[in-house]
């Protein structure tokens, strides 16, 4: 149940990306390398998932439960840095940075007390906003 929950909450991820300095991407070049670190990161967290359904009983410690979240939330930080690095369009370099400072700070928040993850998805609400808005379907929780 604890895993269960916690996944529901999660559905963001990160994957894979360059640093390397290009010309700047078009809004659907964007989207769509941006789809792709998101989807790469769900299929990271569905493997941790895994990983911690196994380790844990569903009766869980609450210390256990903070761990689980913290190591879930871990695909989605990565996802943040990386979509910051992806290199903004241009005249969209103000929403991506406010979308990616949003992921950021629900990653701090569920750091700093991971049992907001168990029952809401307040920390993520910002970030899912601005992605959707953006056309970035696989990158909210």
């Amino acid at each position: 149940m604890l895993i269960a929950a916690v996944m529901s909450l999660m559905a963001a991820g990160c994957g894979d990306s360059e640093g390397e300095t290009t010309a700047a991407l078009t809004k659907s070049q964007f989207v769509k390398k941006a789809e792709a670190i998101c989807e790469s990161g769900k299929r990271e967290r569905e493997k941790t998932l895994g990983a911690l359904s196994a380790k844990y009983p569903p009766d869980a410690s609450e210390a256990e439960k903070e761990e689980a979240i913290r190591l879930l939330i871990q695909p989605y930080e990565k996802m943040a840095n990386r979509l910051g690095e992806l290199g903004a369009p241009a005249g969209e370099e103000e929403d991506v940075q406010t979308m990616v400072a949003e992921m950021k700070s629900a990653v701090a928040q569920v750091n700093a007390n991971p049992q907001t993850a168990l029952v809401s998805d307040v920390p993520f609400r910002e970030a899912n906003r601005s992605a959707e808005e953006f056309g970035l379907e696989n990158c909210t929780v």
